[in-house]
This record gives C-alpha cells, sequence and structure tokens, in this order.
C-alpha cells in the first residue's frame, strides 16, 4: 500500500487469537518479528524496517 507520505509499504496482519488455525501457524507473526531483530541485531543482512507492530 501506498502511505499518504508517498512511501510503499507491506501490510502484514496475522488473524487474531481466536482464529482457528494450524498448530504450525500459532505464533507465526511473534516468531517472524523476532527473527527479523535477530537478523537485525546480529549479522549485516538487511532486513525490512517493521514501523510498527502490537503484541
Amino acid at each position: 500500500m501506498r502511505l499518504a507520505d508517498g512511501r510503499a509499504v507491506v501490510l502484514k496482519i496475522a488473524p487474531p487469537p481466536t482464529a482457528e488455525v494450524m498448530m504450525y501457524e500459532q505464533g507465526a507473526m511473534a516468531i517472524e518479528l523476532a527473527a527479523l531483530r535477530l537478523i537485525t541485531e546480529r549479522t549485516g543482512v538487511p532486513v525490512p524496517a517493521v514501523e510498527f507492530a502490537v503484541s
């Protein structure tokens, strides 16, 4: 999507806690955020910026 300031961003929305999901999908968004944080902190590999996240 394109923001009012012209930046193009990707919006990801996790299913609500009450949604039925496969066992391996539970907590996937939190795991992805943690992985991006670790990669950023411990390597020089470029990762997308996380602008906002709610846990």
